[in-house]
């Protein structure tokens, strides 16, 4: 059984709360929130049974029995929560993005390796069924080389963060880094690091929230993503690829009729999950987060390391992030140092 401490249970914390509910292996024995009076309702409303709630980090550190921490905190809070779960001996799972800056997130990772604790972030894309297959595709070679790859994630706005956190650019920098990182990360994950990017966006008081960018590799496919949360309230969210091969293609679109759609040749495969599969019972539409979730506690019970979204897996798709923030604001390609 792995002991898991959540810190931070608004969405995300109770989103990774039913995971953990319904893995046999883990056990949450403790909820960290500063509504710790909200956090015990929740926490009897999800059926969690004995936990412990508070508000305080340091104390359910100090007395918890815990072997992992899992962290559902706003971006610029990740460091100081990671680096206290690591002094304190635990495991650590980070929810995207690791930091706002590189130095932050270097600051985790050495953290990581000095506690010689794991370390994995929230990425859970990486672990979506739709975004799997395009993987699976590329690596088959069963329609030839990827030749071209369109991403698009667009959403409205999100109005549930805590003080509304999500709109302070200087705790979130806006829908490029804590949104449309999902792309950014997913190219890494499909193609590796590009050599450059150009990137335009649109830049608001509340950051930089809707962002185009172009990756540039030296003998690769054309590859582009495009995404942010400006958005109208009556627009669905929207997520998904069109991806080009030598021989066929692959689409997903999240609001699709069908979603997942496959052409070889003169054939045509439609993917889509069905009824049953998409329901996933009590995980309806969190089959990515409760996979992340189940390997991280895996990893953990077993003692094997974690080698899907580890600390380096998320800095260096920041890297990649921040020069595409750099690109927009000079309107100019940035290229990537080795």
């Amino acid at each position: 059984m792995v002991r898991i401490i959540i810190q931070g249970f608004g969405f995300m914390g109770q989103v990774h709360a039913r995971c953990y509910a319904a893995n046999p292996r883990a056990e949450v024995v403790a909820v960290v929130d500063l509504d710790s009076e909200r956090a015990r309702k929740t926490v009897v409303d999800l059926a969690l049974g004995e936990v412990l709630i508070s508000d305080n980090i340091e104390d359910v550190l100090k007395h918890a029995k815990a072997d992992a921490l899992d962290i559902c905190l706003p971006t610029d809070a990740h460091p100081a929560a990671a680096e206290a779960g690591f002094a304190a001996g635990l495991h650590v799972f980070c929810e995207k993005p690791i930091a706002l800056d590189l130095e932050s997130a270097n600051r985790i990772t050495a953290a990581s390796e000095k506690a010689e604790r794991q370390l994995m972030v929230g990425h859970c894309l990486r672990f979506w069924p739709e975004y799997l297959s395009l993987k699976s595709m590329i690596q088959s070679g069963e329609a030839g080389r990827l030749r071209a790859l369109s991403l698009f994630r667009r959403a409205t706005r999100p109005g549930y963060t805590a003080g509304d956190w999500i709109s302070d650019p200087e705790r979130c920098l806006g829908a490029a880094l804590d949104f449309h990182i999902h792309d950014t990360d997913l190219v890494h994950f499909f193609l590796g690091a590009p050599q450059a990017v150009f990137s335009a966006g649109l830049r608001l008081p509340t950051g930089w929230d809707h962002i185009q960018t172009q990756y540039l590799f030296d003998d690769g496919p054309m590859v582009q993503a495009e995404g942010g949360w400006t958005y109208p309230a009556n627009r669905p969210f929207q997520m998904g690829y069109s991806a080009l091969f030598e021989r066929g293609s692959l689409d997903f679109d999240s609001t699709a009729s069908s979603t997942l759609v496959k052409n070889i040749g003169d054939e045509t495969f439609d993917l889509s999950a069905s009824p049953d599969e998409a329901a996933q019972g009590e995980l309806a539409g969190l089959v990515g987060y409760r996979d992340q979730l189940d390997y991280f506690v895996a990893r953990i019970a077993s003692g094997e390391p974690i080698e899907i979204n580890t600390g380096i897996d998320a800095t260096v798709s920041l890297r990649t992030l921040h020069a595409e923030i750099k690109s927009a604001e000079s309107r100019r390609i940035t290229c990537l140092s080795n």
